[in-house]
């Protein structure tokens, strides 16, 4: 058992310096979710993090948060260039608090709030060992995702009339449906519908979003004209409206070990819940993608609550909720790489063949290959191979 050094925020006014006087000032704020001027938490995130690479804090620490609700903003983040696993690539990505390089620590929310404003990550760690996650909820004040609600059905006109939630931030140009509010614009294309009992509607997979003309009558109250799916649609209805975009997860974790989360929930992600890759050994208690109490969303993710791309050791979920999100609840995979040219007999060049799946870290030195038939997906000749190089050429 590890021993901890117990560090309170509140009493760390010498260490912390303007993270203590950033955490008291947002705990002062009136705090709304649709407020998207909240005052920022990123100095004293910023700070935290400078004081845990420094030294200052020592490792094997316990940082505990006094209980609040903490608005990052996208202009203030910290940036890195990450590659994501089935997340889209190419893109700078930000991020709210970033763990690098750190072992041995314990950040503990104490029943927090994470409020995200435009398309972030909330907790990134790359390269860490031995980190306990615990109490927090991640939450985004606007989400990419919207949801109509059936007002009204006239099935002679093809029509519907809906009303549009979260309200605001969105435009109608060319009878299209757009919505803003973050630093970029998205025209949905897919719908996820739901009864009002919070269900799934019965047989229906992802919808094509794609009606002939879209009108407003009201504010946040539109009329659906051309769309095949108002044959069926009835009265109370929801459709959660969505894009294919998956810029990046909740929380991402790379290259990691001994990864513990305990009683965090994410109520919106703008792709996975929680992506881990290259990661050994993740312990997920009390772990959850869930809707959020008394708010009237019905969606959560923009794709699967839980997914693990190349990792080792232990995965363990227990506890915990997955609901509402727009795939799996829990994924695991490794990445095949499309063989393409044998230089000699010790050498072959090989590409990732998803667009999602380039730019991150596939194998290492040491590692074990095998290769495999596509078509039949059979293994070739039932031979090991062991990696001594390995290298991008493009």
């Amino acid at each position: 058992m590890k021993s901890y050094n117990k560090l309170n925020i509140k009493t760390l006014k010498t260490i912390f310096g303007l993270f203590i006087i950033g955490i008291l000032f947002a705990c002062a704020s009136n705090t709304q979710l649709s407020n998207q001027n909240e005052n920022d938490s990123q100095m004293s995130a910023d700070s935290l993090i400078y004081n845990l690479k420094s030294g200052k804090i020592s490792s094997q620490t316990i940082i505990k948060l006094p209980k609040a609700k903490y608005h990052f903003h996208k202009e203030n983040a910290f940036s890195r260039e990450y590659y994501i696993s089935n997340h889209d690539q190419g893109d700078t990505k930000k991020s709210a608090l970033i763990f690098e390089n750190l072992k041995n620590i314990v950040i503990d929310g104490q029943g927090s709030e994470i409020i995200l404003h435009d398309k972030m990550i909330a907790f990134s760690f790359i390269n860490c060992e031995n980190i306990i996650l615990k109490n927090f909820s991640i939450d985004y004040a606007l989400p990419t995702i919207r949801q109509i609600i059936v007002l009204e059905i006239d099935k002679k006109k093809n029509e519907i009339k809906v009303e549009i939630y979260p309200s605001g931030n969105y435009k109608i140009e060319n009878n299209q449906l757009f919505f803003t509010g973050n630093s970029s614009v998205s025209k949905p294309q897919m719908a996820m519908a739901f009864k009002q009992n919070g269900r799934l509607a019965y047989m229906k997979s992802d919808l094509i979003f794609n009606p002939k003309s879209i009108q407003e009558i009201s504010a946040d109250t539109l009329i659906i004209q051309g769309w095949e799916q108002i044959k069926d649609i009835e009265q109370a209805d929801i459709f959660a409206l969505r894009d294919y975009s998956r810029p990046h997860p909740g929380i991402f974790i790379s290259e990691s070990k001994n990864i513990n989360i305990s009683n965090v929930k994410v109520h919106f992600a703008d792709g996975m819940g929680l992506l881990a890759q290259m990661t050994e050994n993740i312990y997920l208690n009390k772990f959850s993608v869930c809707l959020r109490k008394n708010d009237k969303r019905y969606f959560t993710t923009q794709a699967d609550a839980t997914h693990f791309s190349a990792c080792k050791g232990e995965i363990i979920s227990k506890n915990g909720l997955y609901e509402a999100m727009a795939d799996d609840a829990i994924n695991v995979h490794g990445t095949y790489l499309s063989l393409k040219n044998k230089v000699d007999k010790n050498t072959v060049q090989a590409q990732y063949m998803h667009p999602q799946t380039w730019g991150f870290k596939w194998a290492e030195i040491g590692d074990s290959v095998q290769f495999i038939d596509s078509e039949r997906m059979e293994i070739i000749e039932n031979q090991v191979y062991t990696i001594k190089d390995i290298k991008a050429i493009d």
